[in-house]
């Protein structure tokens, strides 16, 4: 039988058709949330060879148990994991921008964060600290198709969006998606490994 997808030799993804996926490696694929989509829906189709199918399947199983957290999460921990989802469900009107009940288009990209804040030091004086690192950016269009920007410094200056938002605004006006625990992943080895604590 014919496969669209197969593994070639030296481990890399062929393709017979046009695709992103063509000669990247399986554990590509599974690293960022857009790829994870295409190899779900290569898993769902029978049009994929068993041993590109087993090796997606083993490298899934495995970013679940690297991944999954032992108890539910906060909604501010659970904004880890919007990368997840599609769209996003709003809770409360925000301002003229965003209706209750409605379900939003969202995405999460991270940027480089350059930011001087003002800080006490424990002589009772302000001095302006330099912070840098990497920051979550989380993009939800409004009624409007406008994008809005919610992140915890300011965003970059060259990012194109309509408006920025703290992320206490997201969490006030959104309802954050549950992220499944060990408990809703792996229900029959929790179960098999709480039966063993317990016996004790």
């Amino acid at each position: 039988m014919k496969y669209t997808y197969w593994l070639r030799k030296n481990g890399n993804i062929a393709c017979a058709r046009h695709s992103p996926i063509n000669n990247k490696r399986p554990e590509e694929l599974v690293i960022m949330a857009e790829t994870r989509k295409l190899a779900l829906q290569l898993l769902a189709s029978d049009d994929i060879s068993p041993d590109l199918r087993s090796a997606l399947e083993i490298l899934m199983r495995a970013r679940l148990r690297r991944t999954a957290p032992f108890t539910p999460l906060s909604a501010e921990q659970r904004m880890g994991w919007l990368d997840e989802v599609a769209h996003i469900d709003c809770r409360f009107d925000l301002q003229s921008s965003f209706t209750a009940g409605k379900s939003y288009s969202v995405s999460c990209n991270t940027s480089p964060t350059r930011q001087i804040i003002p800080r006490q030091n424990i002589n009772g004086s302000t001095e302006d600290v330099l912070i840098t690192g990497t920051e979550l950016l989380i993009t939800i269009k409004d009624n409007l198709n406008r994008p809005h920007c919610f992140c915890h410094f300011t965003p970059p200056l060259d990012l194109l969006i309509h408006q920025s938002h703290p992320l206490t605004t997201l969490i006030a006006h959104f309802e954050i998606p549950p992220a499944p625990d060990i408990t809703a992943i792996f229900p029959n080895r929790y179960r098999k490994y709480t039966e063993e604590l317990t016996a004790l």
